[in-house]
């Protein structure tokens, strides 16, 4: 599993998206995989670079690799942050009149969608954000 660990800030979203493009890279998937693949890591690391230690900041260590047969990609976030665990959120109201009052909000809902699994657990005093998606097919909203 490959890693890289930076620190949890928006300035370094570019640098995250490109470690895990550079595995997407090596393997034919669809472009659509990709993107909803490139939504859910936004969401993680954005979420993480705003909440994990606010006020102030902290790193973030993102392991990846790359399963074959099936191919397989799979991601941990790990900080030492606040313990969150995002699975334990509700849905959001999806009717459209919430939905059109709604700022944010629907970025768990969507990782849990674009992801085939999606585990939390609070380790050595980490959150450690785990997350799969098989590259073979696509998921439709």
């Amino acid at each position: 599993m490959k890693s890289i660990t930076l620190r949890a800030s928006y300035d370094n979203l570019q640098s995250v998206m490109g470690f895990v493009n550079s595995e997407l890279d090596q393997c034919d998937c669809d472009i659509t995989v990709k993107m909803q693949i490139q939504i859910a890591v936004e969401e993680i690391f954005v979420n993480i670079s705003d909440y994990a230690y606010a006020p102030d900041t902290g790193d973030v260590e993102i392991c990846c690799e790359l399963r074959r047969d099936p191919d397989t990609l799979i991601l941990q976030f790990k900080d030492q942050g606040v313990p969150f665990n995002p699975l334990e959120l509700p849905d959001p109201d999806r009717s459209s009149e919430a939905l059109m009052e709604r700022i944010g909000g629907l970025g768990v809902f969507m990782l849990r969608q674009y992801m085939n699994d999606v585990r939390y657990s609070y380790e050595n005093g980490r959150n450690v954000l785990t997350v799969e998606r098989r590259l073979d097919y696509i998921v439709e909203l």
